[in-house]
């Protein structure tokens, strides 16, 4: 961290000390949660309620969105009033920099903020962009007997999965639930990994299932492979809270009652479902009381400035080449043909999951042309 970067920081402390000694206006608390597909935050009173959230796609302009959303809420509230501040997220690490002493590390701030919305709850199922989580025994105020399990690097099972698939039937993943719930049957989906659902989902359109159909087989098969390979042996302690941006997809939070066989009232999707992280990390933030100026991240150019995930800015990566486009060409010697009539030719066709190869060959097995079809 460099001298400039330093002294933000340090002014960052100093101004909610000073708001705290003068026991000026109210001493609001926010949370940041910077997550692989969105930017979230919430602020707290005095009284530890939720008075403000927001959420925004990021799309992977962090800085811009972050900057955005900060702006808006300034709106509506005297920055100068907000003297508490967490970090939260897995992509918080752009903050790192400048806001160190301000991270709250995530399974905290989300049994945090989930506690305060769901008091009753004794598990949450998280899954959002990345990240799908399970994590149980917290009820009645313990912690003592908690116990966490997540998935691993894999896409399969996350929102990004959605997101994935429902690109390439040509739909809007804010679409989802009120399409899926026209289905009227559930097709069979493999949930494990994102390559063998894009074959499922093909195969499927290829016989004509209906796209609301396939939504709903998705969301069964998102969630089978949570149980296995997220929750698998751990205990289903109910009321379980759903949370995370998944949580707002109905067809989603249906499928989990169903696979899980939840009775009513055993799953609740708490109102702020997607901001559950964030009002935890405030929360956290006002009792360590981890000062924070937000006037730095909203006024001073020189904070983001500060801001890059990579530490090494020299790093240049040739550009990809252009993936598919030609990949076919002089693949095979073609025999010359004439186009004689009553000539004997036969024909392959290929149909895989994300192309379609046709080939002419001849009597004697040699080919005459080929077509490559994305």
């Amino acid at each position: 961290m460099n001298q400039e970067a330093t002294e933000i920081k340090d002014n960052l402390a100093k101004a909610a000390e000073d708001n705290v000694i003068t026991g000026i206006n109210p001493s609001y608390s926010i949370g940041i949660d910077i997550g692989y597909s969105s930017v979230k935050i919430a602020l707290v009173d005095d009284y530890n309620d939720v008075i403000y959230t927001d959420y925004v796609l990021h799309k992977g302009k962090i800085k811009e969105k972050l900057t955005e959303i900060l702006a808006r809420l300034s709106e509506h509230y005297e920055t100068n009033d907000i003297i508490y501040g967490g970090i939260t997220g897995s992509e918080s690490r752009i903050l790192s920099q400048v806001c160190g002493g301000n991270h709250v590390k995530d399974i905290p701030a989300l049994i945090e903020g989930c506690t305060r919305q769901e008091q009753t709850a004794y598990s949450i199922m998280d899954i959002g962009g990345e990240s799908a989580r399970y994590i149980t025994g917290f009820g009645e105020g313990s912690r003592s007997g908690v116990e966490i399990s997540m998935n691993t690097n894999c896409s399969a099972g996350t929102g990004s999965f959605l997101e994935e698939q429902v690109s390439r039937l040509n739909l809007s993943i804010e679409d989802y639930s009120a399409c899926a719930a026209k289905s009227k049957t559930i097709p069979r989906i493999a949930g494990r990994c994102s390559v063998f659902a894009k074959t499922d989902i093909i195969h499927h359109q290829q016989e004509g299932v209906p796209v609301e159909d396939i939504l709903q087989g998705l969301a069964y098969a998102l969630v089978r492979n949570y149980r296995g390979a997220v929750v698998r042996k751990l205990p289903l302690k109910t009321p379980v809270a759903f949370t995370g941006g998944v949580a707002l997809n109905e067809a989603i939070e249906n499928a989990i009652k169903k696979v899980f066989n939840l009775e009513a009232g055993e799953l609740v999707v708490p109102e702020l479902c997607a901001e559950t992280q964030a009002i935890g990390a405030a929360l956290i933030a006002k009792k360590d009381c981890l000062g924070l100026n937000l006037r730095a991240l909203t006024e001073d150019p020189r904070f983001l400035d500060e801001c890059n995930i990579y530490e090494d800015q020299d790093v240049k990566l040739p550009s990809l080449g252009l993936f598919g486009n030609y990949d076919s060409r002089d693949k095979h010697i073609c025999k010359p043909f004439a186009g004689d009539k009553g000539k004997v030719c036969f024909l392959g066709v290929d149909t895989g999951s994300t192309s379609t190869n046709l080939v002419i060959i001849n009597g004697d097995n040699e080919i005459i042309a080929y077509r490559y079809l994305r």
